[in-house]
């Protein structure tokens, strides 16, 4: 036989848990539920003063970050990376890539191109623009791990992932 005290301890347990639930849940909308605000670049990557083969160019380059609508292995929202790029009344827009993590606008020091750069548990993803010829454009990506400063870690080359030619 279940006895009032008891009752009302088990009652104020559950009130207790639920509360915290609660609680989390409420922090896990407030961080994901959101979709991520876009980021375009101030500095157009093609348009550099400090890429030499870039003077040239007189074309515009936007990059788009947007939650994708799938899950990495962990459960979190993916990102997808769209570029933009504009020359006079051509444009092509296009979905680059869909990455695990975050990304972000960067550059290791201001003799670079602005790159994107998407990090997820040590991994990250960098993504630039070279303009090669009158109206060709070339995207590329460079894997970049993360570690101790006592490991080594391989040196990624950048590869070509899409071309793009404005005719």
């Amino acid at each position: 036989m279940i006895k009032f005290n008891q009752v009302t301890w088990y009652s104020q347990l559950t009130a207790i848990i639920l509360g915290v639930m609660i609680f989390f849940a409420g922090i896990y909308v407030g961080e994901y539920g959101e979709s991520k605000k876009h980021q375009t670049s101030d500095t157009d990557p093609i348009n550099s003063i400090h890429n030499s083969q870039a003077e040239n160019s007189s074309a515009d380059t936007s990059w788009v970050f947007e939650e994708a609508s799938t899950n990495n292995l962990d459960g979190k929202p993916q990102t997808n990376i769209f570029l933009t790029v504009k020359k006079g009344d051509r444009e092509i827009e296009q979905l680059i890539d869909t990455v695990d993590g975050d990304c972000s606008l960067g550059r290791e020091n201001m003799n670079e191109d602005i790159e994107v750069r998407c990090y997820y548990a040590g991994l990250g993803q960098w993504y630039r623009v070279n303009h090669v010829a009158d109206d060709t454009y070339l995207v590329e990506r460079k894997l970049h791990e993360e570690a101790l400063p006592d490991v080594d870690v391989k040196n990624y080359e950048w590869e070509i992932i899409t071309k793009y030619t404005l005719f």
